[in-house]
């Protein structure tokens, strides 16, 4: 148990070094700023017309996705177990560091009196603000930590296990009925239908929840529109490739699974 716990520590203080040192310093740095900033920010855009107020909440997502993708260079170790353990640390660790600079951010901010005032004084709704710093901090703290195994979590779905079907399909097919069909060529293939269709089904399934929801209707008569206008806005355009991309997503995952059923019976 004890090995366990010391194999765990070792890997995670591995993974802190490589990504808090050298090139990715930079991005940590931006990454950074881009947080004091929007923290900075917020105090001042009580009416909300500019979006750098949400900048702290993202940024531990963005660093988390940043990590994970970085299997794909050519130096990683690209296979099911090492590709498991750095979801794992993306979704519960790498990110750490980024919140608790963002909590400690704002609670220095808040004790600036002239900072503060903006806040306390205000009359009205303030955007970005409800007048309690306790709030603040569990909001900012609370978000950052969902939002690192969100990060994650996109990362691996639409770029990292996409990416890998297509560079090494057997990386991602370990450990999985894929992996037991004996003709590699068909496996590698159906390797390749499950993850890209899951990525691309992923991406879809974001394009529409962002803009007009799963209203399949609206689909047929937007379509119908831009034929006959020969012009749509460009939510709408985004919401239609949603919609192409979500179906697409669903076929090639289907067939897959029809692939490594029929595969099944065959072997």
């Amino acid at each position: 148990m004890n090995k366990q716990k010391i194999t765990v520590s070792s890997y995670v203080r591995q993974e802190y070094k490589k990504m808090y040192s050298g090139g990715n310093l930079l991005i940590v740095f931006i990454i950074l700023a881009l947080s004091i900033w929007g923290t900075i920010d917020s105090f001042f855009d009580a009416n909300g017309n500019r979006v750098l107020g949400v900048v702290p909440l993202i940024t531990p997502a963005l660093l988390s996705a940043w990590y994970l993708v970085s299997i794909l260079r050519e130096k990683e170790q690209q296979d099911t177990p090492n590709i498991v353990r750095k979801f794992l640390n993306a979704t519960a660790t790498i990110s750490l560091p980024i919140v608790i600079v963002n909590v400690l951010v704002l609670l220095i901010a808040w004790m600036i009196p002239s900072i503060r005032t903006l806040v306390e004084n205000y009359e009205g709704y303030h955007y970005w603000w409800d007048g309690s710093i306790n709030m603040q901090i569990m909001l900012t703290g609370l978000v950052g930590l969902v939002g690192q195994g969100l990060g994650a979590l996109f990362a691996m779905l639409v770029i990292v296990l996409p990416v890998l079907a297509i560079k090494k399909p057997e990386a991602v097919a370990g450990g999985s009925n894929i992996e037991r069909i004996e003709d590699k060529e068909q496996s590698n293939k159906i390797a390749r239908n499950l993850y890209i269709g899951l990525g691309i089904f992923m991406l879809g399934l974001i394009l529409i929840f962002t803009t007009d929801g799963m209203d399949f209707k609206l689909a047929s008569l937007r379509l119908n529109m831009i034929l006959e206008f020969g012009y749509a806005p460009m939510r709408w355009i985004i919401w239609l490739l949603g919609k192409a991309l979500f179906i697409i997503g669903i076929a090639l995952v289907a067939k897959a699974c029809i692939s490594v059923l029929a595969a099944k019976k065959t072997n």
